[in-house]
């Protein structure tokens, strides 16, 4: 069994603190913790403050360098996992034909289709499609030519499973880049910030990278100006008060100190989307594996990319299969209730039409 953080070793290192305001909701009052940069080990100490009022977790003092804790063998830097067996195919009759037949079978797996591609994707679905449905169902069936924006996209790994389950215009932006990419027909990733991206989008995406932005209100108006009338805009993010926190306190891998700059609960999310002329209409509670083995490794003083090996742990390496098991029925148990590790809200404009 994982052992629950007790409230007096929780309360043992955060210190009441009246002195800073939440940014969210502006209150005063809350918790202060103290926490270093432990996916790398690059140490250091960084100062959040957990709203009292809201929930909301931030950074007090972020790093005036935030470059320096994104290193290109970083998660999102690195090249997209699953190809692009369709955008990257050359130009021949047989590459177009299967581009055509990928993207039937793969949108009848999406969403229902007519009964010959239902039977083949029945037959043989995919996997990262079946991941896509799970992100895409909420948002509603969408063209393969819908304009699609993902904020934060690093290197392009989700994208690129957009592209290889059939969308044909994907457009991602990341600041940390070190220049832009296009990626075979269909992505093309921006250098720049969000503020710099010009047109209309049926959906914008911020897939774990809301936390990394240090004005939330800003990026959040930005989306909503980006949105069609009724586009739809999804933020995965890590959420505060959740089962993990609550076991691990600063050990929690979701913290991420200093990369994360605002973690929410449901009520400050909601709370700055309004602010934002946007409000959440659904939500999708998710808890991964690694909120508690990677947060076990963090207590143990373990780093989550190993420096020796060159590149990030899994559960197998570290634990017994006792472990993982545990750690994997923790996840199950929070992802039904609101005290998941993570979650997707989904947002539309005030006066889209109704769904």
């Amino acid at each position: 069994m994982l052992a629950e953080q007790t409230s007096e070793s929780y309360l043992s290192h955060p210190t009441p603190s009246p002195a800073p305001a939440c940014t969210v909701c502006a209150g005063t009052r809350g918790l202060v913790h103290h926490a270093s940069e432990k996916m790398f080990g690059f140490g250091g100490e960084f100062v959040y403050f957990e709203c009292s009022t809201c929930g909301c977790l931030q950074i007090l003092a972020p790093p005036s360098d935030l470059s320096r804790y994104y290193p290109d063998y970083y998660y999102s830097y690195t090249h997209p996992r699953n190809g692009s067996r369709y955008t990257i195919a050359n130009g021949s009759l047989l590459s177009a034909v299967r581009r055509w037949a990928g993207r039937h079978r793969n949108f009848a797996q999406l969403y229902r289709a007519n009964p010959l591609w239902r039977l083949i994707a029945m037959l043989r679905p995919r996997r990262d499609v079946a991941r896509l449905k799970g992100l895409l169902g909420p948002v509603g069936r969408l063209r393969a030519d819908a304009r699609i924006l993902d904020v934060g996209s690093g290197a392009g790994d989700l994208l690129c499973e957009l592209a290889d389950a059939g969308f044909t215009n994907l457009l991602g932006v990341d600041p940390f880049l070190r220049e832009s990419i296009s990626i075979g027909r269909s992505v093309r990733i921006l250098a720049t910030q969000l503020d710099a991206v010009r047109g209309e989008f049926d959906l914008v995406m911020f897939n774990h990278s809301l936390e990394h932005m240090p004005d939330q209100a800003s990026a959040l108006r930005s989306a909503a100006t980006l949105l069609h009338t009724n586009g739809i805009c999804t933020i995965a993010i890590p959420v505060a008060g959740s089962d993990p926190w609550s076991r691990y306190g600063t050990d929690w891998v979701g913290l991420d100190a200093p990369r994360h700059l605002f973690l929410h609960t449901e009520q400050s999310l909601r709370q700055v989307a309004l602010r934002a002329g946007l409000h959440v209409y659904h939500i999708v509670w998710d808890t991964s594996e690694i909120a508690y083995w990677g947060s076990e490794l963090y207590r143990r003083g373990i780093t989550l990319y190993d420096d020796q090996r060159g590149c990030f742990r899994q559960p197998d390496m570290c634990f017994t299969q006792d472990e993982v098991s545990e750690f994997a029925r923790c996840a199950a148990d929070a992802s039904v209730t609101a005290r998941a590790g993570a979650a997707t809200f989904y947002l539309r404009k005030h006066d889209a039409r109704p769904l």
